[in-house]
């Protein structure tokens, strides 16, 4: 049997189509939070059945895997530990980990954490599955409307600025490069890793867009597939970085944007997915093709 967590996330929506469209017939635990919106997981022709607690209690987790061969972890890395130890106590045999490309991060206060996380699993090694995305979109909703209000909704909040205002900032150059992935791209991932275990337990993964795309780049791609013509006025990074601060110590005031954003707009992000393509046949959408698919979403609300 497998498990779930992290089931009303958009990467996680696209994994449900795709089992769909793939008559999976094989039953679905699903962990959800009492708050979480499930309704639209509802329309899948699938086997799913639904537990409602914690994941930082390990006794409710251990008692949700009872039974559980293979755990899908999409939720937030923090309680990957967690659900490791507790699976591993009651029997689960292979644990699949979405975590994050932000490991790879220069700055040691933004990947130190992470690594943490990603050693104290060290001794599961063997039955664990790591993939880690790069920057995430593609969640085809507004952050104030529903889904998932915490995660993976950069891309859309530059559309809707976009759409809305003739200017745009950017912090810095705008010449660092980074490689976006679509949550599509993201489920079918898992889905394929699900199929390929003989080829994918104990390794790691970097999920990434198919091309490297300069911030500058990515801000032009969208206001022309917008038809919209916009002056970029560029902050150094030592303004921005002041200014978002500031801002975010206003209670009155909610910005979208926080200092380790700032940070990261220093540094290329940029990660070759050619291991996912050999192992599972990982083939991501360029980010004119994915943004595109998200424009026209966003265009259809409107």
């Amino acid at each position: 049997m497998l498990l779930v967590t992290g089931c009303s996330g958009p990467s996680a929506k696209y994994f449900f189509e795709k089992l769909s469209q793939n008559n999976y017939k094989h039953p679905i635990r699903c962990i959800v939070r009492k708050s979480s919106n499930i309704e639209h997981l509802k329309k899948y022709d699938l086997d799913l059945s639904f537990v409602y607690g914690d994941m930082s209690d390990v006794v409710f987790l251990a008692n949700s895997m009872k039974d559980i061969e293979v755990v899908l972890h999409i939720a937030n890395i923090k309680f990957s530990q967690n659900i490791v130890n507790a699976g591993s106590k009651v029997g689960v045999s292979w644990f699949i980990c979405v975590h994050t490309a932000a490991v790879y991060s220069k700055y040691e206060q933004l990947s130190s954490n992470y690594i943490s996380i990603e050693k104290s699993l060290l001794t599961n090694r063997s039955q664990i599955t790591i993939l880690r995305p790069s920057l995430i979109y593609g969640t085809g909703e507004d952050p104030l409307t529903g889904g998932d209000k915490k995660r993976d909704r950069k891309i859309w909040k530059i559309i809707k600025f976009i759409q809305k205002y003739n200017y745009f900032f950017v912090f810095g150059s705008g010449k660092t490069l980074l490689q976006p992935v679509h949550c599509k791209d993201l489920g079918e991932a898992y889905y394929s890793v699900l199929l390929n275990k003989k080829n994918t337990i104990g390794k790691n993964y970097n999920l990434s867009g198919r091309n490297k795309i300069s911030y500058l780049s990515m801000i032009k791609t969208i206001s022309n597939y917008l038809e919209k013509k916009i002056i970029i006025i560029h902050i150094p990074i030592w303004l921005s970085f002041i200014i978002v601060k500031v801002l975010n110590i206003i209670p009155v005031i909610n910005i979208s944007i926080n200092t380790e954003q700032i940070v990261r707009m220093n540094e290329d992000r940029v990660f070759s997915w050619q291991k996912a393509n050999k192992d599972f046949s990982y083939s991501p959408l360029t980010f004119e093709e994915g943004v595109k698919m998200e424009i026209d979403k966003y265009l259809n609300k409107t």
